[in-house]
């Protein structure tokens, strides 16, 4: 009898344990998170890429929503200023995106697929005053911006250490209409009363050469690459 009360407590003491866990799971899967992140754009048409380099580097924050398991979103702003040589011109990129994160797997490993839509500013100033700027008649514009919609869609993964941090990395493929959120309702309308020629149409048009691709080309265009890492804290 009393092996079998031994063997009783040990069962109990094992569920109990398993409770434990999943609870633990459950909370680590599910929550608030805010952090820092890093983005390293590729694609010399990209609309945050800086054409004297190779790669551009942005420097952003952003909030993770965890829903459910298998469910987050994503909201982030990141920031890059960068001036010429002869520091005349200074051009200033502020994207902002809304992302779907849809894990695949739940554990401390996560991968996802991730899902959304930007807006990318750009805002460029003429400096040094008169110099750089001579008076003329109507006045020479000193200032320019100009804000692109598109969207991204990539693979990512998530390394969550405990229950209130991660760090994650992914690549995002990114997309863009210089009409705006009109013109990609447009396109996708087109794709519902076109049928397959309306949709071959428009992946040709998409996989095409990535150099035509310009601000001056009408409808959803690739324009580059990004890579994302970072680290978030979880409430």
């Amino acid at each position: 009898m009393a092996g079998f009360g031994r063997m009783r407590a040990a069962a109990l003491g094992l569920v109990m344990a398993m409770a434990i866990g999943a609870t633990a799971r459950d909370a680590q899967a599910q929550g608030f998170g805010i952090g820092a992140r890093m983005v390293f754009v590729t694609g010399a048409d990209s609309p945050l890429q800086d054409s004297s380099s190779s790669s551009t580097k942005l420097t952003g924050i952003f909030a993770r929503l965890r829903a459910s398991k298998h469910v987050g979103l994503e909201v982030s702003y990141d920031w890059r200023t960068a001036r010429d040589a002869e520091n005349t011109i200074e051009v200033k990129s502020t994207p902002i995106t809304v992302s779907g994160l849809f894990y695949l797997l739940k554990g401390p490993i996560a991968p996802y697929v991730v899902v959304g839509v930007g807006w990318y500013k750009t805002r460029v100033d003429l400096l040094g005053g008169a110099a750089a700027a001579p008076v003329t008649d109507p006045p020479a514009v000193t200032t320019a911006e100009t804000t692109k919609f598109g969207y991204h869609t990539g693979l990512g993964g998530e390394l969550f250490m405990g229950k209130h941090a991660s760090i994650f990395v992914d690549y995002r493929y990114t997309f863009v209409d210089i009409q705006g959120l009109s013109g990609i309702l447009g396109k996708a309308t087109s794709l519902l009363t076109g049928g397959l020629g309306s949709l071959f149409t428009t992946v040709a048009g998409i996989g095409g050469n990535q150099a035509t691709a310009t601000s001056t080309s009408p409808g959803v265009t690739h324009l580059g690459s990004m890579w994302t890492t970072g680290m978030a804290i979880y409430f």
